[in-house]
């Protein structure tokens, strides 16, 4: 039997071994860049709340931003609070975004939080 060998190019090793980077050497840069580059988009704004970061995060599976967007207002102008969704307000109303399965999972999050008193803000 022979034996097997890498046909792939080796990366090279400093004496101390592979550099790996650490998360305090790549805060900086990344941060850098997502203050100088990052979209102005409205689940990222402190008015957002958790409601609207959960719905946001609900529309963007498998969606692209480009159309979330024109909707996203109107869901939480529709249904600004958990507890209004939860009362049964999506019920073949909501917008045809992401997997088709998600509108369960959208109410069912919103009954969870409803649960605090619904007041969740948006």
């Amino acid at each position: 039997m022979t034996a097997m060998t890498s046909t792939s190019p080796q990366t090279p090793r400093s004496p101390q071994g592979p550099q790996t980077p650490t998360a305090d050497s790549l805060h900086t840069p990344v941060i850098g860049w997502f203050e100088q580059h990052a979209r102005d988009l409205p689940w990222r704004r402190p008015e957002a709340g958790a409601w609207g970061v959960m719905v946001s995060e609900f529309m963007l599976q498998q969606t692209p931003v480009s159309r979330v967007l024109p909707v996203y207002e109107q869901w939480l102008a529709r249904w600004p609070r958990p507890a209004d969704l939860a009362a049964g307000g999506a019920r073949g109303g909501g917008p045809r975004l992401g997997p088709a399965r998600l509108p369960a999972p959208r109410a069912a999050a919103a009954r969870g939080s409803a649960g605090d008193n619904g007041t969740a803000r948006r």
